[in-house]
């Protein structure tokens, strides 16, 4: 759930893909998915119990993170595994773990040159933009990356409200 929701799968999925894992897991659980958490109820169980005399536990997990679309893939080939019991739960856990916490692919310096090209090319491309046009949208461009670079991290972005 966590790795879901860190790389922003498709919210329409998440509730989907979880209810899959837990019942190839033979886990009952139950999940309810807003825009910025996922919670999470599932029973506590001890040594003898069954499933109709448990105690409840419920988990909520903020949403902190941004678009990744090769590490969504990535889960989800992960998540896919697991449930045709091509791997056991354990191993899927290890990886999902590698994945979270790798490195980004691109710096942030990389970013910031690829998103000017992008749209300085794409002005010129698209809309016919003169060389002007061009620079005057790759500048913009770059202004937009360091603006939301720079919103990603602040407390209001997390709370819901933007």
């Amino acid at each position: 759930a966590n790795a879901l929701h860190i790389y922003n799968f498709p919210s329409h999925r998440i509730v989907q893909i979880l209810e899959d894992v837990a019942q190839s897991l033979d886990f009952p659980a139950q999940f309810i998915h807003s825009i910025r958490c996922i919670q999470i109820h599932y029973p506590k169980l001890h040594a003898g119990e069954n499933v109709s005399t448990r105690h409840a536990t419920s988990l909520v997990m903020p949403g902190k993170g941004t678009l990744d679309l090769g590490r969504i893939q990535e889960v989800h080939n992960i998540y896919r595994a697991v449930v045709r019991d091509e791997i056991k739960a354990g191993a899927a856990s290890v990886k999902l773990v590698d994945v979270m916490r790798r490195r980004a692919t691109y710096s942030a310096r990389l970013d910031y040159v690829l998103g000017t090209l992008q749209t300085f090319i794409l002005c010129g491309t698209s809309f016919g933009g003169s060389i002007l046009d061009m620079a005057v949208s790759g500048a913009l461009g770059l202004l937009v990356l360091i603006f939301h670079r720079a919103t990603s991290k602040t407390q209001l972005s997390k709370s819901g409200t933007v």
